[in-house]
């Protein structure tokens, strides 16, 4: 941040925390609590948003990154967007094809979430019963795009720790991975 008594013709600055605001005429402008100018409150207001804005953003496409970094590294899977009108959209799978998880940015009405614009979120396979019980917790939901009853759809906006979004994928990723009895026997050529 620039030195307060240097105030030129700078713009709105603002420390992370959101605590002071060199307004862009030059003036500092006080914390939220006790400011009284309308003008210059409504203005401040509207950095703070968009500060915030911008760190929900950074934080959001990092939490995806590092997802996608997390299944390159552990399971060597590469993602892939399977479709042209979704390029957001990224499917997780292994080698047999089959899905373990994908991220989607999705609706916030869709979902049923209050507010307007798009949400980042995965899909996630999970044993039914745990299915349940995680849909209980907030920032998981059921699933948006797959089977509601074994999959699960988590929130990439925070809401969820990174770490036990982690765990949940490599459930995903054993759940997927196993092979299917059919339950019915082979014969025998003898």
């Amino acid at each position: 941040m620039r030195n307060p008594g240097s105030y030129g013709k700078s713009r709105c600055i603002m420390d992370w925390n959101g605590s002071s605001v060199l307004h862009r005429t030059g003036g500092m402008v006080g914390s939220l609590a006790g400011y009284h100018n309308p003008v210059l409150l409504s203005k401040k207001i509207a950095v703070i948003g968009s500060i915030r804005e911008v760190k929900g953003i950074l934080e959001k496409k990092s939490l995806r990154e590092n997802i996608l970094r997390f299944a390159a590294e552990q399971y060597g899977t590469e993602a892939e967007h399977l479709w042209t009108r979704y390029p957001n959209y990224v499917v997780l799978r292994h080698q047999n094809k089959k899905w373990y998880a994908i991220i989607m940015d999705v609706s916030r009405e869709k979902l049923g979430l209050p507010g307007e614009g798009f949400i980042d979120v995965i899909d996630i396979k999970t044993e039914p019963l745990l299915a349940g019980s995680l849909r209980l917790e907030r920032g998981i939901l059921p699933a948006y795009h797959m089977n509601k009853g074994n999959w699960i759809t988590v929130l990439l906006d925070g809401t969820v720790a990174e770490k036990q979004i982690m765990t949940l994928l490599d459930m995903s990723y054993q759940i997927t991975g196993r092979t299917k009895s059919t339950g019915k026997s082979k014969k025998r050529n003898l």
